[in-house]
């Protein structure tokens, strides 16, 4: 990744999907996969896809165990 570049979170979630197998779990918030629900246009799926991954971040971190997650902002 270019250090210069503007860090673009969809891709390092795709790369991490690929990464570890494809797991069903995470494919609800890869930005190239269709969202579930009505489309929303492209600022709310975003943030639909943000509350997901958020979830699952949250759910990781109970079976885990371990620091809460830092809060996930679009801004």
């Amino acid at each position: 990744m270019d250090v210069g570049a503007e860090w673009d979170p969809w891709s390092a979630v795709a790369l991490a999907y690929a990464e570890l197998g494809y797991p069903e779990e995470v494919g609800v918030f890869v930005a190239y996969i269709p969202t579930e629900g009505p489309n929303l246009g492209p600022r709310l799926n975003e943030e639909r896809r943000f509350k997901d991954w958020k979830t699952y971040l949250d759910a990781c971190q109970v079976r885990f165990g371990g620091r809460a997650s830092v809060p996930l902002s679009l801004a």
